[in-house]
């Protein structure tokens, strides 16, 4: 079994740096757009790529289950930073989304659901950005952690992704990413 995961993470590693590739390839090719090389965003804004997810997010929630808990975000909304913002949406969006639906389904639809709460941190020493994500959606089954999601995006560029759950009551997410700039493609 654990041969299989190693061979789908690799898999999914290639599949990203291809994908990246051939997206900064096209990317440098068009006109150039403020504060980007290719793909790279050198004003990547997190605070703003979050309100982006959790506008997807709740417009999907809503159209599945005819609502969705609010989004409260905090932290450093004047935090920017080098990277792939298609990157950060793409993680945030899935991450919002499984929180929506967990807090939905484990409250019951017509309820009044507890926010989904953002927490973005940042300080002039700190080596990452973290992203904390909470819910009140019942957790995850200990049994079950072995099963969640890949964190083959989040550990792309040097970044990771940590799930603590409390069964019975919500998850907690914190997503690093590399701000130092100095991470390179994990080749397989």
């Amino acid at each position: 079994m654990q041969a299989m995961h190693d061979f789908l993470d690799n898999f999914y590693m290639s599949r990203i740096g291809i994908r990246m590739l051939i997206g900064q390839y096209l990317s440098l090719r068009q006109p150039p757009m403020n504060d980007y090389i290719g793909m790279i965003c050198s004003e990547t804004s997190p605070a703003k790529i979050v309100q982006q997810a959790v506008d997807d997010a709740t417009f999907m929630c809503t159209r599945k289950y005819g609502d969705a808990p609010s989004v409260v975000v905090h932290g450093a909304s004047n935090l920017n930073f080098s990277y792939v913002p298609t990157h950060i949406h793409y993680i945030m969006l899935e991450l919002i989304k499984n929180s929506m639906r967990a807090t939905v389904e484990w409250h019951g639809i017509d309820e009044d659901y507890p926010p989904i709460k953002v927490i973005i941190s940042d300080g002039e020493e700190n080596e990452d950005v973290v992203i904390k994500v909470s819910d009140e959606g019942g957790g995850i089954k200990r049994s079950h952690m072995k099963r969640v999601w890949s964190r083959a995006y989040a550990r792309f560029w040097g970044g990771d992704l940590s799930v603590m759950s409390m069964e019975g009551y919500g998850t907690d997410v914190f997503l690093h990413l590399s701000r130092l700039g100095d991470s390179r493609e994990p080749l397989p």
